[in-house]
């Protein structure tokens, strides 16, 4: 991630792209134990809880380093369209936080070991966003 000089500005194609496989990956039920031990939160051993936004950012900030609280508008943005393009669900709200931060999701695709060796498929999902990004 470059040094931004403004949260305000539209994110990159390196940010955005960074940001849009983190989101996918995060929310994968598949992912669920090894989100909770990075988060040092204790998983449900009865099956996969939903995690929320502000989990999200909390975990972009200790795999990455990356300080993903300034990006919080931008990453919303995000899964709104991944919401939109039926690669994320809204699964409730969680009591603990506030909203935005406490909304749930889920990731309801599996990439195809195609999807998983290029990005290609993030091209149609993250369309609407080739007018609003800086190109390095």
């Amino acid at each position: 991630m470059e040094k931004r000089n403004s949260v305000l500005r539209p994110l990159t194609i390196d940010e955005l792209q960074v940001f849009a496989i983190e989101i996918c990956n995060f929310f994968s039920p598949g992912n669920y134990q090894e989100n909770c031990k990075q988060l040092e939160i204790i998983e449900d051993k009865h099956g996969i809880m939903p995690l929320t936004l502000g989990n999200l950012l909390n975990y972009l900030k200790r795999k990455t380093g990356i300080d993903a609280w300034r990006y919080w508008r931008h990453i919303d943005i995000i899964i709104q369209k991944f919401l939109n393009s039926s690669f994320l669900i809204s699964v409730g709200i969680s009591p603990i936080g506030s909203p935005p931060f406490n909304h749930c999701y889920y990731a309801i695709i599996e990439l195809t070991k195609i999807q998983k060796s290029n990005l290609f498929w993030l091209g149609n999902i993250l369309e609407h966003f080739k007018n609003c990004h800086t190109v390095k």
